[in-house]
């Protein structure tokens, strides 16, 4: 009976060390949603005045690189971009998220996303409603433009203009599996109008020492 104890104990700590090293995330795991500004003005003359794609005109090279810092009220271009730490491998095929900020104070005059096919809300992008954006080809690098807005703040207050999650969808990456994975979008950036920005930059996972059979055989010798 002792010994069928012991067997029986074994292999639990067995399915309960299994359980604990398996990784049910995609290869978006860890991502982030950021916003990098740019004075309006400062554009090159093709993207200030209407003639091009402002998803075309953002040069933004590293997360570490992105301006969150709005100082005055003259008209900032804002792009989202989907960040991912340096190590992952991203597939992204998919993206929900949403925005917020207080709509008496800043006022944006053009939005877009950059993407193949968009599926907003029907009031979007007033504050608390969201957006998906789906793309032919997975995008895959660790830095992807996702979205641009053009806005001001009027009144020279302090307000922040924020990436959320999607109000009903939440706020995931999906990939171009089937079934699609999908991974949660771990933080936000928010650009803020005469006060500090948020820039929550990924971070690569900290290494974990997992057990090896034989040292959970030798435990129960």
């Amino acid at each position: 009976m002792q010994r069928a104890t012991l067997i029986s104990a074994f292999f639990l700590a067995v399915l309960i060390l299994a359980e604990s090293n398996v990784s049910f995330a995609g290869p978006n795991e860890n991502g982030v949603l950021i916003l990098h500004r740019e004075f309006y003005l400062n554009l090159p003359g093709e993207c200030s005045f209407g003639g091009a794609d402002l998803c075309e005109c953002s040069d933004l090279e590293s997360c570490d690189d992105a301006d969150t810092e709005a100082d005055s009220s003259d008209l900032y271009a804002m792009w989202t971009y989907m960040a991912f730490p340096q190590a992952s491998t991203p597939r992204v095929k998919e993206v929900r998220f949403g925005v917020d900020y207080d709509n008496t104070s800043i006022f944006l005059s053009d939005f877009g996303g950059c993407a193949d096919v968009e599926t907003p809300d029907g009031s979007w992008p007033a504050p608390g409603t969201g957006t998906v954006l789906a793309f032919d080809q997975p995008r895959e690098g660790t830095l992807e433009l996702a979205y641009f807005f053009v806005g001001y703040e009027y009144y020279g207050e302090s307000r922040l203009f924020e990436v959320t999650p999607h109000p009903s969808l939440g706020g995931v990456f999906l990939d171009d599996a089937v079934p699609p994975a999908e991974d949660e979008i771990v933080d936000y950036g928010a650009i803020g109008f005469n006060m500090a920005g948020r820039l929550p930059c990924p971070q690569d996972p900290t290494p974990t020492q997992s057990e090896s059979w034989g040292s959970v055989k030798s435990t129960f010798r």
